[in-house]
């Protein structure tokens, strides 16, 4: 009988431990710690390339399901500027997808919202305005040519999804804020 209620005893113990170890709590962990490291990485870039002092002022946090495998996926846009003066003209931007595997989060692709363009526009930021069936919807923001205010503006809207290993734009069109 004592033997029947220390194992009895053990399994609710090792029962509770299961339970209590399960949740969101881990995989959110998980989840902040891969963005956090996706951030330095990029800031490292980022300073590396202007020679600035760039921090996230912004962070945007979707759920969904990005690589159709039935899981909520992750997908980050970051938003960076350089310190201290963080004013428009000093923003880009980035988005990150982190899939979900076995209740964890891996980085899986980004992308860089900068970039110089053959008619020297330059875009700086791309902010997510939705994620349907897969698809990213981005709309960029840059500044026009020969805009020596460099104020970004809106430029055109994106379709973005994720395809093997990448961001892959799908579409790219001019469309009226």
């Amino acid at each position: 009988m004592r033997n029947a209620v220390n194992i009895s005893l053990c399994t609710l113990l090792i029962s509770s431990t299961w339970v209590s170890a399960q949740p969101k709590f881990k995989r959110n962990g998980g989840l902040q710690a891969g963005i956090g490291q996706y951030s330095a990485r990029t800031i490292k870039a980022l300073n590396k390339d202007t020679w600035g002092s760039h921090v996230v002022y912004e962070k945007r946090l979707f759920h969904r399901d990005v690589d159709h495998d039935g899981d909520l996926d992750a997908v980050v846009e970051l938003a960076f500027c350089e310190s201290p003066r963080c004013d428009p003209t000093t923003q880009t931007s980035n988005i990150a997808v982190f899939l979900n595997n076995r209740g964890g989060y891996r980085f899986a692709a980004g992308k860089r919202f900068v970039k110089n363009n053959e008619d020297n526009s330059t875009e700086l930021i791309g902010r997510i305005e939705s994620i349907k069936r897969g698809k990213i919807y981005v709309a960029v923001y840059g500044c026009e040519v020969d805009d020596e205010t460099c104020l970004p503006k809106y430029l055109y809207r994106a379709i973005y999804s994720y395809k093997r290993g990448g961001l892959v734009m799908e579409k790219a069109y001019a469309g009226g804020r």
